[in-house]
């Protein structure tokens, strides 16, 4: 939400801190960058708030892909951990079997093989640094058929630069939804890539499995709506 939160991180953390309020409650937060930290540090200090960092990550087994999802577990785990203040206990046992079962549609899901589908709705720079790693760390594949569609008040810019490099191929396409940004829009992001156009994600789900071997990769990401879209061949969302 970049549009209403604005493009610095330190003004995004001061309207995200601004939910931190006083009170017996701790706050839980995932290791950030200096200047977030600071400011989550300054708003937990002036609601006389104890603030509890995640220093290090313990192994866990998770079905969710990628390094940040693991970060995302543990400053779960620390959050569990935090309750036992207000007499609520909760078993290790039990935090590692919901941990192992806990699934997150449309994050890193693999929804087909050979070729791999994974629909992930990345709809900023890290998010999608984030599926580009797990990716690459996690599969592997011949070429990345890249389906994307992004929702117009997104990091329309951020997305694509984060991915170009990842796509050998790449299909632009619209969820059915006001927001949706027209796929001719997005095409100058991709110079030099061999790029598709699509007026329906039904449509730029048939042209993507035309255009991928057994040995791909189909990623469909830019928006919750397009990956929804494509996982259920219809719009749920309106």
């Amino acid at each position: 939400h970049m549009d209403k939160l604005g493009k610095i991180l330190e003004a995004i953390a001061k309207e995200k801190a601004a939910v931190i309020k006083g009170g017996e409650l701790s706050v839980i937060s995932a290791p950030q960058k200096k200047e977030v930290e600071k400011v989550i540090g300054l708003r937990c200090k002036k609601m006389g708030v104890r603030l509890i960092k995640l220093k290090r990550c313990f192994p866990l087994r998770l079905k969710l892909r990628g390094r940040h999802q693991l970060v995302n577990a543990n400053t779960a785990l620390k959050a569990v951990k935090a309750l036992s203040s207000l007499r609520i206990d909760i078993k290790d046992n039990c935090i590692k079997r919901g941990a192992y079962k806990a699934i997150w549609p449309a994050r890193c899901e693999v929804v087909g093989r050979r070729p791999y589908i994974v629909l992930d709705g990345a709809q900023n720079a890290a998010s999608a640094e984030a599926i580009k790693r797990t990716i690459k760390e996690e599969f592997h594949y011949r070429r990345l058929i890249l389906v994307l569609g992004i929702s117009t008040d997104k990091d329309i810019r951020g997305v694509c630069s984060s991915l170009y490099s990842l796509a050998d191929k790449v299909v632009l396409t619209k969820a059915n939804n006001l927001r949706g940004t027209e796929p001719g829009l997005i095409a100058g992001y991709f110079k030099g890539k061999e790029v598709y156009k699509s007026s329906s994600v039904s449509q730029a789900r048939r042209l993507s499995r035309s255009l991928a071997g057994k040995d791909d990769l189909i990623l469909v990401t830019g928006s919750l709506f397009v990956t929804g879209e494509f996982k259920y061949g219809i719009n749920r969302y309106n």
